[in-house]
């Protein structure tokens, strides 16, 4: 029939995303390899299309809750390092710099509102924040304290 033209009904944006983030956090958090998830063919494409999703900002809700007692720690991931406020079970924040210092601890402590307590590794810059009072954690101590022991005994031969 003449005028008649094929279609072709559009993808959409919004479902593919969320399929890719899905496809991502699965693969993230999980034990498959890349190359197992079928939906995106090879490991290569799935790489492609989940690009996007390494730069998504996470942002955690402050809630106001005072809490008794906030653990705080720095990860060093390459030359980056990484500071981690945790109250129980629940991350508070984090904050990237260059190495544990008072300004990158005072912007992460500064998002929520002060503990009763905050329990450090004994590293530098924590100490110095004024509102908050802080206690080093006893496993650090010891650590720190008894240079020449060692938690796990090196094996025998």
């Amino acid at each position: 029939m003449p005028g008649l033209r094929a279609s072709r009904s559009g993808e959409r944006q919004d479902v593919s995303r969320r399929s890719e983030l899905e496809a991502f956090l699965a693969w993230l958090m999980g034990t498959s390899n890349q190359s197992s998830l079928t939906s995106f063919g090879s490991a290569r494409s799935f790489r492609r299309r989940t690009a996007w999703c390494w730069n998504v900002a996470l942002r955690i809700p402050v809630t106001g809750e005072v809490h008794d007692q906030v653990q705080v720690d720095g990860i060093h991931v390459g030359s980056w390092c990484c500071l981690i406020a945790v109250a129980g079970e629940h991350v508070l924040g984090w904050q990237w710099c260059d190495t544990e210092k008072k300004a990158a601890w005072a912007a992460l402590i500064g998002r929520f509102p002060a503990p009763r307590v905050v329990i450090t590794d004994g590293g530098s810059g924590i100490a110095d924040q004024p509102s908050t009072p802080t206690t080093e954690n006893p496993l650090h101590r010891q650590r720190r304290e008894l240079p020449g022991q060692q938690l796990r005994p090196a094996p025998k031969p």
